[in-house]
């Protein structure tokens, strides 16, 4: 009874249970993820890629050089492109159709720029004034969970769906209270894509760096079980003539 039925004896004494990824080592099954990177660095493009690969898989398949683990369904809820420059995206990453046709209603992708506009996870009970998730998450978390094989989501972006400043701790947890339903109710991997600050001179070098360049509280990286940057290579030149391929700005 009360608190006793979670004694650590109860769930505990088995086997140890081992981490489950839907990308080997990179994205955790079932758990959340921050993805953060300057405009333009390619934040979506990267989330269309995953998307297409985890629906419609073939041979020799990988993201980000780690292998996809699992097939099912993912839906990308995308508040900066409309759908005329997402279907231009998907062209490019998918020039035959072969992986849209296979994925047919796995693969969902909705802007809402073309659906109402972009909504809040997380509203004000206006007399009480607690935070409580949002008649229009409520309501795009049902059909959520009418889809089979749910596997991953996407938000992309943060700040479209916040419902308060970004510096703010007590915001930034109410939005992750909210928001990690996905991974505790449905058992899909969530990302949830950000930008970083303005950059001065100083390029971003190393891991630790790009954990001080994420736009917000501190409370932001912290909230997620995994955090994702991309940010760009200052070395691209030497990099990039090691790869065989000639120095371009932007391309690394």
């Amino acid at each position: 009874k009360g608190l006793a039925v979670w004694g650590a004896h109860r769930w505990s004494l088995g086997d140890k249970p081992q981490r489950q990824f839907l990308v080997g080592k990179m994205i955790l099954a079932g758990k959340h993820h921050l993805l953060v990177a300057e405009g333009g660095a390619g934040k979506t493009f990267l989330m269309l890629d995953l998307a297409l690969k985890v629906t419609a898989p073939k041979e020799g398949d990988n993201w980000g050089g780690m292998p996809i683990l699992r097939q099912g369904a993912v839906v990308i809820l995308t508040t900066e492109d409309d759908k005329d420059e997402l279907h231009i995206r998907l062209e490019d990453l998918d020039p035959d159709k072969s992986r849209r046709t296979q994925a047919k209603d796995d693969l969902i992708i909705l802007p809402t720029i073309n659906s109402g506009g972009a909504f809040t996870l997380v509203e004000k009970d206006p007399r009480t004034q607690e935070s409580r998730p949002s008649k229009k998450w409520q309501e795009f978390f049902a059909l959520l969970r009418q889809i089979p094989n749910l596997q991953l989501v996407v938000i992309d972006t943060l700040n479209s769906v916040l419902h308060g400043e970004e510096n703010s701790a007590t915001v930034i947890n109410e939005f992750v209270r909210v928001a990690s339903q996905i991974c505790g109710e449905l058992n899909a991997a969530l990302i949830v894509v950000h930008h970083i600050r303005k950059q001065g001179d100083e390029p971003i070098r190393n891991a630790e760096q790009m954990k001080a360049a994420v736009r917000g509280s501190s409370a932001l990286p912290a909230a997620f079980r995994c955090n994702l940057g991309v940010w760009h290579a200052s070395d691209y030149d030497r990099r990039m003539k090691g790869l065989g391929l000639t120095p371009k700005r932007g391309h690394l």
